[in-house]
């Protein structure tokens, strides 16, 4: 797969007499295990969204009504779910995920890939989100948790569960910390968003094997927002 290689978004119209596929629209940003994240928006039975590639490493969401066969709106990042009414959205970096799980990201050139390898617990990249999408000219997306903020939580030893008070198991436990962080790269593999946006189920990969729910990093209208965080694998 390149970043030439295109990806054709189509409809099938079963009202003829014989079902007939259009092809509306290509895109560039797409991977074998889910596409280009394509998708009705919120409760529209016009208007889809999908991802796509405006610069050799850059990525936008993009709004497109296909009754009037034409794009009306673009997100400044790729969307990796929205919420049930198509309000909210979050992103992940795509280029990152195209390094360590080639399967779930986007094709980037190879300095960018280079780029992605060298810094491993980046602290300016993780979860992203955009919020008011239903106006996309005025979202301005904000990182919501940072890998190297999950990483630096998970790294502590005083973990006790809210719960019982038990103190959680380690899989650092007499490992360097700080050669874990450096010498493994670190990424979000998923960030799906429950039916309301309220909630986001993410998995975090890196050396270690653990559950936890980080509470309050999002305060949307009034409502906290949980962040299931799964831990799995190293690379």
């Amino acid at each position: 797969m390149s970043v030439l290689d295109a990806l054709q978004i189509g409809v099938m119209d079963f009202d003829s007499k014989r079902p007939r596929l259009e092809f509306l629209v290509n895109t560039t940003a797409w991977n074998h295990q889910q596409g280009t994240m394509l998708q009705w928006l919120g409760w529209s039975n016009s208007m889809i969204i999908y991802n796509d590639r405006v610069a050799s490493n850059k990525f936008v969401g993009i709004v497109y009504d296909i009754m009037q066969r034409r794009q009306v709106a673009t997100l400044p990042m790729p969307f990796y779910s929205i919420n049930f009414n198509g309000t909210v959205a979050v992103s992940l970096n795509f280029a990152r995920l195209y390094v360590t799980r080639r399967d779930y990201g986007y094709a980037v050139d190879s300095p960018t890939q280079e780029l992605e390898r060298n810094n491993t617990c980046p602290d300016n990249d993780g979860v992203w989100l955009m919020e008011g999408i239903q106006d996309p000219a005025n979202v301005k997306p904000r990182l919501l948790v940072s890998i190297r903020q999950v990483f630096d939580f998970v790294a502590r030893s005083d973990l006790v569960d809210p719960i019982t008070r038990q103190k959680y198991a380690s899989s650092f436990t007499g490992l360097d910390t700080n050669a874990v962080r450096t010498e493994c790269r670190h990424w979000f593999n998923h960030a799906q968003l429950n039916r309301e946006g309220t909630k986001l189920a993410d998995e975090e990969c890196d050396r270690v094997t653990l559950d936890a729910v980080l509470n309050g990093f999002w305060t949307p209208t009034s409502q906290r927002c949980s962040l299931d965080v799964q831990f799995a694998g190293c690379t």
